[in-house]
């Protein structure tokens, strides 16, 4: 067992927030393009070595050559300050409003000059995001360099305090309410843009001056990440962090469990050097027992514009910038796909579908009912398997297929997010050697700007199974209470109001089992398995997909998966080899209807096995099979291996299904394989274990 808790003071210093934008010109090409300006009109870009003795690029201007003009203006990634949270909202520690900013521009200049008392050297600008209301404007003199003792050794200042009303600190003030994908970029005309929040920097050209970048932190990261460590608010949230890891310790002392992590979420991109911090430092007080877990969303790459997202939302990217900085030792990314619009009236339910032979329970007390509308089981899996899979999901293409409510569009159907987390996690886990866990949706959710509807026991079994099935070597369930909030909204975890076992879901299902059902064979049947697999070497598809079944038929030991429904109204495709055609009163279905999930494994240290994965992303329930109908998204699924597979001298393969170790099939010599796995059910996975049968 692990534990994995949230606690406001860790997430108070984990959401502090710096940002460093460099003042010289950068290229688009480099990663952090994002954190630089479109505008110098003086001054030009030198190399020079920074205190660590590394290459630094900066800005140099040269009096008497350069004109006084502005070195920086119209930051691109201008947003990263304008997150506004009303008070009461929730989330207010994300809230930019609530928070002093302190600007602190890294500038040198020469000894000499900074004894001239009044000389103007740079002027730097906040501007709000209408482009017109100015937040700061303070200028550096030169005597501003000058320490305590009314010296200066001619070394880079970024703290400017000078009088009190002279710091360059923004006081609990809004720089805007246009935040996620607003930002300008590299756009040339601010008139095109609703953000036109920004800061400039000008030179006066009286003396020399160089500049790294302009650094922003709100009140959080100034203390935190504060070099003065005798600094009595950097000190008090140093004991915080100690306090908190201890307390941590001692309360799960005797448990036996190894695994204690901090939770946060709906981190930015520029919350990293605080949770960087964080992170390393609970490691640090608790002998690496206690670290940070955070969810993994899109929020980390909202500060640049939609156009640019994919520049941040990509394997290599995270894996650099975000596990790499953070020092995360999971990646864990959630995915709540079953949606629904925020209104009761069912018929207005556009995408929340829920197949009609769904056992359906009305009642539930304090919390409203079903949210979706019953369709046919042909409708449901069409809409469901569009949700979970489609491609390109919205971040990695500009679609415009996202069907709005009626009466709102603060959430619509998110379709295709399930497919992309499972890539991207699986992707960054296969660069960084980070193990990546799922945290599947297991709850309803009811409130005016997310509405969720409560997974089936078969879409809940489908989802985690299709996880494991991608490479995910841990799954978490949200959520675990439920609540019930003033004006009708509301939440359904695992636990009922009362913290007691919610038995059933809102269709009637027994959740609970369901659940234990799914844990047990994780833990205790596939687990030993999962971890010791190489995800360098998994080969996953969905079959479905072109481009997914031709790598996967090119890469494994698969030459063809076939799938059988029960016969109905379609006459199917007419699979036949070796006059194999399924079972009795069954159809074979076309390529692009085999809605299954296979997968090949192989281990770290080869055993010589190979190990495949089936699951079954159809989920209307089964009742019975006396028809198409009531048989729902039970299918037949059949295997044709490739010859050979096993090499050496092997006269035969024996399949062996690792959930009871019971052989489902053993098999002669010959190039062509073909073998029956039989029935599965609606939402059901199978791991199993190819190996010789006689030697």
């Amino acid at each position: 067992m692990g534990f994995i808790i949230q606690r406001p003071r860790i997430e108070y210093l984990c959401y502090g927030q710096r940002s460093d934008y460099k003042c010289a010109p950068v290229s688009d090409d480099d990663d952090l393009w994002f954190y630089s300006f479109n505008d110098h009109n003086t001054g030009k870009k030198i190399n020079e070595k920074n205190e660590n003795s590394e290459e630094a690029q900066v800005m140099y201007c040269k009096a008497g050559y350069d004109k006084p003009n502005f070195v920086a203006k119209r930051l691109k990634s201008n947003t990263e300050q304008c997150r506004h949270v009303e008070k009461g909202e929730g989330n207010e520690w994300h809230g930019d409003s609530f928070c002093d900013w302190y600007i602190k521009p890294r500038i040198r200049i020469k000894p000499g000059d900074a004894g001239t008392h009044g000389l103007a050297v740079c002027n730097i600008k906040v501007i709000h995001q209408d482009g017109k209301t100015v937040l700061l404007n303070k200028d550096i003199l030169a005597e501003d360099f000058l320490d305590g003792k009314g010296s200066y050794n001619g070394g880079y200042k970024e703290e400017f305090p000078g009088k009190e009303n002279n710091m360059l600190i923004i006081r609990n003030r809004d720089w805007g309410n246009k935040w996620g994908y607003s930002a300008r970029g590299t756009c040339s005309d601010d008139s095109k843009i609703e953000n036109k929040a920004d800061i400039q920097v000008y030179w006066y050209g009286k003396c020399d001056m160089w500049i790294d970048y302009i650094r922003v932190d709100n009140d959080v990261a100034h203390n935190l990440l504060n070099t003065d460590t005798t600094s009595a608010v950097h000190k008090m949230y140093e004991k915080w962090i100690y306090t908190e890891a201890q307390n941590f310790l001692a309360a799960g002392k005797g448990s036996g469990s190894n695994l204690r992590k901090f939770y946060i979420e709906l981190a930015e991109f520029n919350n990293l050097p605080c949770i960087s911090y964080v992170n390393s430092k609970l490691k640090e007080c608790s002998d690496g027992k206690v670290d940070l877990i955070q969810d993994l969303t899109n929020t980390i790459s909202a500060h640049v514009p939609w156009s640019e997202r994919m520049k941040i939302e990509n394997p290599a990217f995270l894996s650099k910038y975000y596990i790499g900085k953070a020092g995360y030792t999971q990646i864990l990314a959630e995915s709540y796909p079953l949606t629904g619009c925020h209104t009761k009236n069912q018929n207005e339910q556009l995408y929340a579908c829920v197949p009609n032979t769904l056992p359906r329970s009305l009642n539930n007390g304090a919390f409203d009912s079903i949210i979706g509308r019953p369709v046919s089981i042909v409708e449901y899996e069409e809409k469901l398997h569009d949700i979970i899979s489609h491609r390109p999901y919205c971040l990695e293409a500009d679609d415009t297929y996202e069907p709005k409510c009626e009466t709102d569009t603060k959430l619509p159907s998110d379709r295709g997010n399930f497919d992309f987390v499972m890539r991207l996690g699986t992707s960054i886990s296969r660069m960084t050697g980070v193990p990546f866990i799922f945290l599947a949706q297991a709850h309803q959710w009811y409130r005016p700007y997310e509405i969720r509807r409560e997974p089936t026991n078969e879409e809940l079994n489908m989802m985690v199974n299709a996880a494991v099935s991608h490479g995910a070597k841990g799954v978490l369930y949200f959520c675990f209470n439920s609540m019930v909030e003033n004006g009708g909204s509301y939440g359904a975890g695992i636990v009922n109001l009362d913290g007691s076992l919610r038995i059933n879901n809102f269709y009637g299902q027994n959740k609970s089992s369901a659940l234990s059902s799914i844990s047990e064979r994780l833990v205790k049947r596939w687990g030993p398995y999962l971890k010791e697999f190489d995800d360098e070497r998994t080969v996953t598809a969905l079959f479905d997909y072109k481009n997914d079944r031709e790598n996967l038929l090119k890469n494994s030991v698969f030459e063809d998966v076939i799938t059988f429904k029960t016969q109905g109204s379609s006459n199917g495709c007419g699979f036949e080899v070796n006059d194999h055609k399924g079972p009795t009163n069954t159809v074979s279905e076309c390529t692009d209807s085999r809605y299954i999930q296979v997968s090949e494994f192989r281990k770290s240290k080869d055993d010589g096995y190979v190990y495949i994965m089936l699951v079954n992303m159809r989920c209307s329930p089964f009742l019975n099979e006396s028809d198409e109908n009531s048989s729902g998204g039970r299918r037949f699924v059949c295997i044709k291996l490739k010859g050979n597979i096993l090499g050496g001298q092997t006269t035969g393969i024996r399949l062996t299904d690792l959930f009871d170790n019971s052989v489902i099939a053993e098999t002669g010599s010959g190039k062509d394989r073909i073998i029956d796995l039989g029935w599965f059910m609606p939402g059901e996975g199978r791991l199993l274990k190819l190996e010789p049968a006689k030697k």
